[in-house]
C-alpha cells in the first residue's frame, strides 16, 4: 500500500482507447495518482502485470479476448493485494453483485464523473471497498425483505455496519477499542458464517438477510 507521500500507481484497462485517454486526461491534474500503463483487455493487463507493479487497476466487464469476469479471479489469486476498480457500461444489479463477489473493490458505471473515479481511487487506497450509490442500490435491489435471525452477536453486527461504511482495520480497531488481531479474527468468523471470502460477500449476505445494518450505533 502506498504511503500518503507516494503516488498511487494505476493501470487503466478498457477496450476503448478514447475512453482510456479520457479518464487519464480528466485526472491529469491529480498529483497523487499516476497511470503507469494502459491495457486493452484482461489478457493484455495480465501480460503487463508480469513486469509492472501497480497499486490498483481499473477494468471493464465487456472486453474482447479476456473479459472482466474472467480476469478478476486471476488477479485476486495472483495479486491479492491489488485493488480492482470496475468501470463498466453495465448497470445491472445482479452483475454488480457478482463482480463484487469475485473480489472487486469498487464498481462505477461509465457515466461516473472524474470526481467519483478519483474518490473511488482514494477510498480503495486504504479501504476494502468503495461503497457508492451504485453498489448500495444493487445490494438493496437484490435483497429480499427478510430479517437476520441469530448467528451473529452484537459485536459482529456492529462490525458489519462499520464495514458497510468502508472502514479499514485500523479504523475498526480504534472505533471498538480492540486490537487489529481481534478485528481480523472477527472478520474471519464473518467470512465463515456468511460462507464468503470477501467483504463484499459479507455485506451482500447481510443485505439479503435484512436491514439490521442500517441501524445507527
Amino acid at each position: 500500500m502506498p504511503t500518503p507521500a507516494q503516488k498511487i500507481k494505476i493501470i487503466i484497462t478498457d477496450d476503448h482507447r478514447i475512453y482510456r485517454q479520457g479518464v487519464k486526461l480528466a485526472l491529469a491534474a491529480k498529483t497523487d495518482i499516476e497511470f503507469i500503463a494502459e491495457a486493452e483487455n484482461g489478457q493484455d493487463l495480465l501480460d503487463k502485470l508480469e513486469y509492472l507493479q501497480p497499486d490498483m487497476v481499473t477494468i471493464g466487464i465487456q472486453m474482447p479476448v479476456m473479459n472482466g469476469l474472467e480476469t478478476i479471479p486471476i488477479l485476486k489469486t495472483k495479486y491479492p493485494a491489488l485493488k480492482i476498480i470496475v468501470i463498466s457500461m453495465v448497470n445491472d444489479s445482479s452483475m454488480i453483485c457478482r463482480v463484487m463477489q469475485l473480489g472487486a473493490n469498487a464498481y462505477l458505471t461509465k457515466s461516473a464523473s472524474s470526481a467519483e473515479i478519483y474518490e473511488a481511487i482514494l477510498a480503495c487506497r486504504n479501504s476494502w471497498l468503495f461503497i457508492n450509490n451504485t453498489l448500495r442500490g444493487a445490494l438493496l435491489e437484490t435483497a429480499p425483505e427478510n430479517i437476520i435471525k441469530g448467528g451473529f452477536n452484537e459485536r459482529e453486527l456492529h462490525i458489519m455496519r462499520l464495514l458497510q461504511q468502508g472502514k479499514t482495520i485500523p479504523e475498526l480497531s480504534a472505533a471498538l477499542n480492540l486490537g487489529e488481531r481481534t478485528i481480523n479474527a472477527i472478520i474471519d468468523r464473518l467470512f465463515t458464517k456468511t460462507n464468503s471470502n470477501t467483504i463484499a460477500g459479507v455485506l451482500q449476505y447481510a443485505m439479503e438477510k435484512g436491514n439490521n445494518l442500517s441501524q445507527t450505533d
